[in-house]
């Protein structure tokens, strides 16, 4: 462990917060409102940053001139995004990456579950398109609960295995990328994911009965026990539609009686929708969050106040 605090910076969070937890801080850096502008200005009408374009260039063996290969020009498979906070902790390990693979990265993915981003370290990249607009029902929320949310996590986190550290971190990281995903059928396979995920962590940590010692039950049951293992909201009825949604798509290739990435019905294409807040809910409350926000509809597109307490 370093006596010197760890730092850190990453975005794209384009919220002015300035919070501080037991354990460290997260600042807004210089000129944070030039930051903004500049994200801003490069955010596309629909709330997505795009990735930039990119082409070949091709150097000559005769002349040593560079020149662009035509017909090369593309969107680049990765980019990078300025930087808009600092994160700062304290009683951890020296080392960068050992750092932000571990407390560090769990504490700035923790963040998208909260403010509804995708975020990464200054000098990591992004693939595809990276939402920069509103994706929550909900408003800022306080940054007391903010900083007694990420005490609290950070305690469920500190007694956890180092499986689930990592299971836990990679859900919160997948959980902001699912925006990348432009086709209803792909974005849901993605959410489904995240909220598979959310019940592993629940059945590993003993919430859900035979785990995590028992065998594993089918996926039919799974958001149900979910539900009833996080005192979240249940409806057994929606529960139903989206697993009628997921085998014949994982299994069969088919998107509700289609073909994927072609619009369907209603439920269709609510559906990744339902299971992003059913993620966004379960994963609080797997890391230890309660409060009244939690046992919100979350089949239900509309707004709630964030009561969440950690």
């Amino acid at each position: 462990m370093s006596s010197a605090p760890y730092t850190d910076t990453f975005g794209f969070l384009p919220r002015w917060i300035a919070v501080e937890f037991s354990r460290g801080a997260i600042r807004p850096l210089e000129h944070f409102l030039r930051r903004k502008a500049a994200v801003e200005k490069r955010t596309n009408a629909d709330g997505y940053i795009y990735p930039p374009y990119q082409h070949t260039l091709e150097a000559s063996m005769v002349d040593g001139q560079v020149r662009r290969v035509p017909r090369s020009r593309r969107p680049a498979p990765l980019y990078r995004i300025i930087p808009s906070h600092s994160l700062e902790l304290r009683g951890v390990a020296s080392d960068r990456d050992e750092v932000r693979r571990g407390e560090g990265g769990f504490v700035m993915h923790f963040l998208s579950l909260i403010y509804g981003g995708r975020y990464q370290f200054f000098d990591w990249w992004f693939d595809g398109r990276v939402q920069m607009g509103k994706d929550f029902e909900f408003a800022s929320p306080e940054l007391e609960r903010v900083a007694s949310c990420i005490d609290r996590a950070l305690a469920t986190y500190d007694a956890w295995s180092a499986n689930q550290r990592m299971v836990a971190t990679n859900a919160m990281y997948l959980f902001g990328r699912t925006g990348v995903h432009e086709r209803e059928s792909d974005r849901f396979q993605a959410e489904y994911q995240v909220a598979d995920a959310a019940w592993r962590l629940a059945w590993l940590d003993g919430k859900i009965a035979g785990g995590p010692t028992g065998r594993l039950p089918p996926h039919e049951r799974r958001l149900n026990e979910l539900c009833q293992a996080c005192d979240l909201a249940e409806d057994p009825t929606v529960v139903t539609k989206l697993v009628a949604l997921r085998n014949p798509l994982l299994h069969e290739a088919l998107w509700d009686g289609g073909m994927p990435g072609t619009p369907q019905s209603d439920t269709s294409f609510h559906a990744s929708y339902w299971l992003h807040r059913l993620s966004q809910r379960a994963l609080l409350a797997v890391l230890g969050m309660k409060g009244e926000y939690l046992r919100s509809a979350w089949w239900v597109m509309g707004g709630w106040p964030f009561l969440v307490e950690g």
